[in-house]
């Protein structure tokens, strides 16, 4: 059994960065935004909380992925691109 794909590798990394980002930001929004412990809050608003932080995980991680797309795409297209030569480009 070999390596994964590229393609295979990003979409994992994608879906855990998802997950992490989804759970750091519900527990801010519960910390921070609504004064109520989550296990007083009504099924309604701990709905709202889940759809909102989903929301903002699925945009945050949107973005992070395309700057990702990006970075891997000048790589592939730069013949013998270095790390040093993309931070080099983008500044």
């Amino acid at each position: 059994m070999g390596f994964p794909s590229s393609s295979s590798l990003k979409e994992f990394l994608d879906t855990m960065m998802k997950f992490v980002s989804f759970e750091t930001i519900v527990e801010m929004m519960y910390k921070y935004a609504i004064p109520t412990p989550k296990e007083q809050c009504s099924k309604t608003l701990q709905l709202g909380v889940s759809f909102a932080g989903g929301y903002v995980a699925g945009v945050f991680c949107a973005i992070v992925s395309h700057l990702a797309d990006n970075l891997v795409s000048f790589l592939n297209n730069a013949k013998d691109a270095t790390v040093g030569n993309v931070c080099d480009f983008f500044a």
